[in-house]
């Protein structure tokens, strides 16, 4: 993915709309340079997951995070 370059701006309005239309690039490109990735779910899956974290007593992103992964440790055993 190219870096994106921001342009030199006019107006307030003009520099909103940039962040506005880019800002699924601008995240992206922060993802990529902390080494992470970006991973869209439902609605009713994030709070599933946030009201399974809270039973738990843990953080809904180290629950989800520790979901993923033990999903595909079962899924690679299972092929």
């Amino acid at each position: 993915m190219s870096k994106l370059k921001m342009p030199d701006f006019q107006t307030d309005a003009e520099e909103a709309a940039w962040w506005f239309n880019n800002q699924d690039e601008i995240a992206h490109e922060a993802f990529e340079r902390d080494g992470l990735d970006l991973v869209v779910i439902s609605l009713e899956d994030a709070n599933l997951g946030r009201q399974r974290a809270a039973s738990r007593g843990i953080a809904y992103e180290d629950f989800m995070r520790d979901l993923v992964h033990q999903a595909l440790q079962q899924e690679q055993q299972a092929a």
